[in-house]
């Protein structure tokens, strides 16, 4: 087989494989596996010498990307125009390797900028564990069909399994493996490449964790968004005083490591892996 050099890689920036579909190619697909360590190994950070070293009272802002690129773009423009946002870390975890997404992150200059790559997706194991394997009952067969063909049991939506061991390696990777966060006991506030954030919304962050040991000393985790029923209206301008007590979802939750480690002990991962 033909090894992929770094040349035909960039050449193939705008097809299929690249930024649209999963690799069919093993060559492409040990060249991206390469590609995705050695970023992981690195840990490079963009613009540290212009921003400093991060404290405990740097907000990280971790962003689970995967390829929808205009989204993101909207995302990285509402960031940018945000109070404050020159004292974060943006911690930008890719479910798939794109040269196009990367040098639009490469050219964010308003804050610390890294990038991770999540290791095991569709991307680069298109037909083995944790992709797509053999062994998988087919999807959307019924119980009775699953027992015929010996494979009750083993049902899995791939699709929507990735994302789910893609968020928790993420947040694994930032409070245990990165070198920049190694120390690191602030506030970790996780977005998506879909979502799109208000300019004072750092500034809320902020004032929430300044009233909460006073007034809700068990709170543990903050959000900043909610999830409203269907074609509801909400009246933004009315509730943006506000502060409530509610359980959380995934709309611009933050949390710290003390939070993580109970998150991620054995009774609860076991929960999470096994559910």
């Amino acid at each position: 087989r033909r090894n992929v050099t770094d040349s035909d890689y960039r050449r193939n920036v705008t097809g299929s494989n690249v930024n649209g579909g999963n690799f069919t190619n093993s060559s492409e697909i040990d060249y991206v596996r390469k590609k995705i360590l050695d970023e992981n190994v690195l840990q490079h950070v963009w613009n540290l010498e212009k921003f400093g070293p991060i404290t405990n009272d740097t907000i990280i802002i971790a962003i689970q990307v995967h390829k929808r690129k205009e989204y993101l773009q909207h995302l990285i423009g509402s960031l940018g125009r945000s109070k404050y946002i020159e004292e974060t870390l943006l911690v930008f975890s890719h479910g798939f390797f794109s040269n196009e997404i990367n040098d639009l992150i490469k050219n964010i200059k308003f804050a610390r900028v890294i990038q991770i790559f999540f290791p095991y997706g569709l991307q680069t194991h298109p037909d083995t564990f944790p992709g797509f394997s053999p062994n998988d009952c087919p999807h959307g067969i019924s119980r009775d069909e699953a027992k015929k063909i010996n494979c009750f049991g083993r049902a899995r939506d791939v699709n929507r399994l990735q994302v789910k061991h893609h968020w928790w390696w993420k947040i694994n990777m930032i409070f245990n493996h990165l070198k920049i966060t190694q120390n690191f006991n602030g506030i970790v506030l996780f977005l998506e490449e879909d979502h799109y954030v208000f300019p004072d919304f750092l500034h809320m962050l902020k004032l929430m964790r300044r009233v909460v040991p006073e007034k809700c000393p068990d709170c543990n985790l903050f959000g900043l968004g909610h999830n409203p029923k269907p074609r509801s209206v909400v009246d933004y301008m009315g509730l943006s005083d506000q502060a409530r007590v509610v359980q959380w979802n995934n709309q611009g939750f933050a949390f710290d490591r003390q939070f993580w480690q109970g998150l991620s002990s054995q009774t609860c991962s076991d929960m999470f892996c096994q559910y």
